[in-house]
C-alpha cells in the first residue's frame, strides 16, 4: 500500500504521493487537489463531503478540527459527534478519494497539522486517522512541511534564513528556519491556535448581521433554526468576499429573501479597504506572533532573507504589508502554491522516513513490516466498515456500531464490491509504495530513508531538524511545573526521567502531562495522563522511574521502569481523554 502526505486543515484537505521518487498531488473526484473538510447529507440521506456537501448546505457540518480534545459534541446526521470522530469520518472520505487517484487503497500517511496543534491534538489526530484504517507513519508541522517542499524545489540555493508563516483557517503557525543544500532547519517557532482565516469570515458575517438589523430595522428570527440558516447563508457569502477581495478592490454581496428566510435580501458592497480596516486589529495580533518567532529564533526582522507564505489567509494583501513593514529586505518567494505546497511536503516527509513506530507498544520495526514483532499490531492500514446509520468506521470484524448500535451486516456484504470513483486512476507503476526520493544527479529513486544516492553516492534526504515547540512536564509537590522538554530543544530529544512515588491505594500510578510556560502546572494545558500498570507485590510508596520523550516527528513517547536498580520495564502510556 503506498503511503500519502496530508495536509488536515481546518477549512480543507489535500493529500500527495510519491511518483517517480518525487511528490504529486493526488485529485479528488471533482478533479481538484483542494477536499473542502465539509460533511453533509445528500438528498437520500447518503454521506457527502468536500464540494457535495457544499450541496447539502442544511445538513452540512464543518470547522471540527480546531475542537480536537475538547470535551464537545458537535449535531450533525440527527446525532452528536465528538471532534476527533468527525476527524474520522471525514479521514475515511479521503482515503476513498485517495484510492480512486491511486488505484489502490493507501495504508499509511504522514500528516502534516498546524503547528499550533498540542501533543493531545496531536495524538487524537493520528486516532483518528487509525479509526479510518490509516497507518500514520508520523506527523510533521506545515511550517516545515512547507520548507522541505520549497527545498526539494530549490536543491542548488544559496544558504538562506526563511520567515514560514502558516496562515490557515482557525490557526497561524510562524517559523524561522536556515535552509542549507540538504540540510533545513528550525530556530525558533511561534504560534496561535485561535487565530485564522475563520476570524475574518466572522468579522464580514457580523457586519452583515449588523447592515440588516440597523439599517433594515429587520427583527431576525430568534429560533435556533432560523439563526443557524442564516448564519449558513451569510458565512458562505462572507467566506466567497474575504477570498475574492485578496484579488479584486471591491466585491458585492447579493443574497435573496428566500435565501436569508427574510422579507427582504441584501445587497451590499464592500471594499477592500473597509474590509482591511476591519481586520487590521487581528492582523497585528498575527504580527507579534512574527515577533515571538523572531525572538525564539534570536534574530531581528533585518535577519529574514526571504518570507514563505503557506495557507489561505496568507493570500491577504494587508498580511503581506503588514510583513514587508516588519521585515525590510526580506522578499516574498513567489514559486511556492500556498494551497497545496504542504502536502508536498508531507509527501516528502513520508520518503524520508526509514522505520515504523508500533503505536501500541512503541516497538521499532523496518519500513517494511506489516505487523509488529512484540505485540502482533498491524503496522499497516487495513479496510474499514461504515455504518449505515452513522457511517463511522469499524474494523471489519466489528458485528454492530459501538456509537449508534447498527448492525454491520450490510455493510460486511458490500465491502467487496468495487466503488466506482467516476475516474480513471493513475498507472499503479507510478505510485511509489514504501519507495524514497529521486537522486537529482542520477535520476535513481533510492530506498525510503536513505540520505544518499546508493549509486552515485549523491544526497538525497535532506536532514530536517525540528524543535519542541512547548514545555512539557509533570507536577511537583508544591504545585509548581517540573519542565522534563523544554521548549526549543531539538528533536528527537533524549528520554527525560523522573522518579515517582507509587500511591498508597491499589492500581496503575497516574500521573497528569501539561503542555505549557506558565510557572505552576495547573495553569498549562493538561494534555494527558500517563498511566503505568503496577506487577504485583510493589508496595505502597516504592519509586517508579517514568521517562517522556519526542520523536523526530515531535510526538509524545513515554517509558517507565521500577526504580529498584533492577531497570524492569513496566508497561506505560498516554490516555489522552480530557
Amino acid at each position: 500500500m503506498p503511503a500519502i502526505g496530508l495536509d488536515v486543515g481546518a477549512s480543507k484537505a489535500v493529500m500527495a504521493a510519491l511518483a517517480g521518487g518525487e511528490p504529486r498531488l493526488i485529485r479528488n473526484g471533482g478533479h481538484s487537489p483542494l477536499t473542502p473538510a465539509l460533511l453533509g447529507l445528500g438528498p437520500a440521506g447518503t454521506l457527502t463531503w468536500g464540494r457535495a456537501a457544499l450541496d447539502a448546505a442544511e445538513s452540512a457540518v464543518h470547522m471540527w478540527l480546531p475542537r480536537l480534545g475538547e470535551a464537545m459534541l458537535l449535531p450533525f446526521n440527527g446525532l452528536e459527534y465528538a471532534p476527533g470522530e468527525l476527524a474520522a469520518l471525514f479521514f475515511m472520505c479521503l482515503r476513498q478519494e485517495a484510492e480512486a487517484g491511486l488505484g489502490r487503497p493507501p495504508g499509511r500517511v504522514v500528516l502534516a497539522a498546524p503547528l499550533a496543534f498540542g501533543q493531545r491534538q496531536l495524538a487524537l489526530l493520528c486516532q483518528a486517522a487509525r479509526r479510518a484504517g490509516l497507518f500514520v507513519l508520523g506527523v510533521v508541522p506545515s511550517t516545515v512541511a512547507a520548507a522541505l517542499a520549497y527545498c526539494w524545489e530549490h536543491p542548488d540555493a544559496e544558504p538562506r534564513t526563511l520567515l514560514i508563516c502558516d496562515f490557515g483557517a482557525s490557526a497561524l503557525g510562524v517559523a524561522v528556519v536556515r535552509t542549507f543544500p540538504g540540510a533545513v532547519t528550525v530556530l525558533g517557532q511561534a504560534d496561535d491556535r485561535w487565530l485564522g482565516g475563520e476570524d475574518f469570515t466572522q468579522m464580514i458575517v457580523a457586519h452583515l448581521l449588523r447592515r440588516l438589523q440597523g439599517e433594515r430595522g429587520l427583527l431576525l428570527d430568534e429560533t435556533q433554526a432560523a439563526r443557524r440558516a442564516l448564519r449558513r447563508e451569510l458565512r458562505r457569502a462572507a467566506e466567497q468576499a474575504k477570498v475574492a477581495l485578496s484579488t479584486v478592490e471591491q466585491v458585492r454581496i447579493a443574497l435573496t429573501p428566500q435565501a436569508l428566510g427574510l422579507p427582504v435580501g441584501l445587497c451590499e458592497l464592500m471594499s477592500r479597504p473597509q474590509f482591511e480596516e476591519m481586520a487590521a486589529p487581528r492582523l497585528g495580533e498575527a504580527t507579534e506572533v512574527v515577533e515571538r518567532a523572531l525572538a525564539a529564533a534570536g534574530m531581528s526582522g533585518e535577519s529574514i532573507d526571504a518570507v514563505l507564505l503557506a495557507g489561505g489567509a496568507a493570500q491577504m494583501p494587508l498580511w503581506r504589508a503588514h510583513l514587508a513593514r516588519r521585515l525590510g529586505r526580506a522578499r516574498f518567494l513567489r514559486d511556492f502554491n500556498p494551497l497545496t505546497g504542504v502536502a508536498m511536503g508531507a509527501a516528502l516527509w513520508a520518503g524520508l522516513v526509514d522505520g515504523v513506530r508500533c503505536p501500541t507498544c512503541g516497538l521499532q520495526a523496518p519500513l517494511q513490516a506489516t505487523q509488529c514483532g512484540r505485540c502482533g499490531s498491524s503496522l499497516d492500514g487495513a479496510g474499514r466498515l461504515a455504518c449505515p446509520r452513522c457511517f463511522l468506521p469499524h474494523e471489519p470484524a466489528r458485528l454492530s456500531c459501538a456509537k449508534c448500535g447498527a448492525s454491520l451486516r450490510a455493510a460486511r456484504r458490500s465491502a467487496g464490491q468495487a466503488r466506482p470513483s467516476g475516474r480513471a486512476p493513475g498507472p499503479r507503476a507510478s505510485w511509489e509504495s514504501g519507495g524514497g526520493l529521486r537522486c537529482r544527479h542520477c535520476g535513481f529513486v533510492a530506498p525510503a530513508g536513505a540520505p544518499s544516492c546508493p549509486l552515485c553516492g549523491g544526497l538525497v534526504a535532506p536532514f530536517v531538524g525540528g524543535l519542541n515547540r512547548s514545555d512539557l512536564g509533570v507536577p511537583r509537590d508544591d504545585g509548581h511545573m517540573d519542565v522534563l522538554l523544554p521548549r526549543g530543544q531539538a528533536l528527537p530529544t533524549p528520554p527525560a526521567w523522573r522518579a515517582l512515588a507509587t500511591g498508597v491505594q491499589p492500581g496503575p500510578l497516574e500521573v497528569p502531562i501539561y503542555e505549557g510556560d506558565k510557572p505552576l502546572a495547573c495553569q498549562n494545558e493538561r494534555c494527558g495522563t500517563l498511566r503505568v500498570d503496577l506487577p504485583a507485590g510493589v508496595a505502597p510508596g516504592s519509586s517508579v522511574r517514568v521517562a517522556l520523550r519526542l520523536g523526530s516527528d515531535g510526538l509524545l513517547q513515554v517509558g517507565a521502569e521500577l526504580g529498584d536498580g533492577s531497570g524492569r520495564a513496566l508497561d506505560a502510556w498516554i490516555d489522552w481523554a480530557p
